[in-house]
């Protein structure tokens, strides 16, 4: 383990690329929280996961991690995978003349 600069204890996350292309494709390609490149605008979309931000700034410097990062890539599945998202209900139309007979309740 390595310490850097923050204090903070750094783990390897993967040992290797390969390691890391197939622990991306079994989660974070499956994952509804992640992620990739948008070829047709040209940008990277704002990170929704911390697991996949991390990893791939690791990727790109020395490849050390916080001990949470860690966990999550020395698992065989990620336990912040998520496969489905989340629906809620949606909210009927407000008729605002009720609103002014209510009162403004």
């Amino acid at each position: 383990m390595e310490a850097n600069k923050s204090h903070k204890m750094s783990y390897p996350l993967f040992s290797n690329g390969t390691e890391f292309m197939m622990w991306t494709a079994r989660n974070c390609e499956k994952c509804v929280k992640a992620v990739f490149y948008d070829e047709k605008r040209d940008i990277y979309p704002k990170y929704r996961c911390a697991i996949q931000r991390h990893i791939e700034e690791a990727c790109i410097g020395y490849g050390y991690g916080n001990k949470r990062d860690y966990e999550a890539t020395h698992a065989y599945d990620c336990p912040y995978k998520r496969t489905e998202r989340k629906l809620y209900k949606r909210k009927g139309k407000i008729d605002e003349r009720d609103l002014f007979y209510k009162g403004g309740q």
